[in-house]
């Protein structure tokens, strides 16, 4: 669980005592919660990746990365991953904004380190090699 405090709806902030905390359970409908209230999915203005309804989420809420554009960059002889280059450039260059964009109220890099991971495993059961991939 982390701390966060967006996207949670202005109005249902002052609901419960600070902090709230996002729910990382894919299965669960709760978003966030506090210690007198919860906040669903469905009423958040973003969701993080692993609870999105979406085919194609967002996994970079600062530079608007989906998970497709991700998979896609995997693909090649790169020894890193070039979305999670850029992603660091931008960040030590002071553009990112991860505690107020990123639903987690953290950098996302953790989630796609996560999901470059998985694709990789996956991909190795493939005929084709899959280059590049980790952080």
């Amino acid at each position: 669980m982390r701390r966060s405090m967006r996207p949670i709806p202005a109005d249902r902030v002052r609901e419960a005592e600070a902090p709230w905390r996002a729910c990382l359970s894919s299965a669960c409908p709760v978003a966030y919660y506090g210690a007198s209230a919860t906040i669903s999915v469905t009423e958040v203005s973003a969701t993080v990746h692993h609870k999105a309804r979406s085919p194609d989420p967002l996994i970079c809420f600062c530079f608007e990365y989906r998970i497709s554009a991700l998979e896609r960059s995997m693909h090649g002889t790169h020894s890193v991953n070039p979305i999670v280059l850029e992603i660091q450039s931008r960040c030590r260059e002071g553009l990112g904004q991860c505690q107020i964009k990123n639903p987690e109220g953290r950098c996302c890099l953790r989630n796609i380190a996560q999901v470059l991971k998985t694709e990789t495993s996956t991909s190795q059961g493939r005929d084709s090699p899959v280059g590049g991939g980790s952080l």
